[in-house]
């Protein structure tokens, strides 16, 4: 499995760390199902 290094702030950080937490989710998961749903609607 590949790894991506993003930057982003602390305050969008901790928002992605809070839905993930949310949604009984990590990190990881969150994101990528995110992106994929993202491309599948273009």
């Amino acid at each position: 499995m590949a790894t991506i290094k993003i930057h982003i702030p602390d305050y969008e950080l901790n928002i992605i760390k809070d839905f993930a937490r949310a949604n009984n989710s990590n990190l990881s998961e969150i994101i990528r199902r995110t992106m994929i749903e993202r491309i599948e609607d273009e």
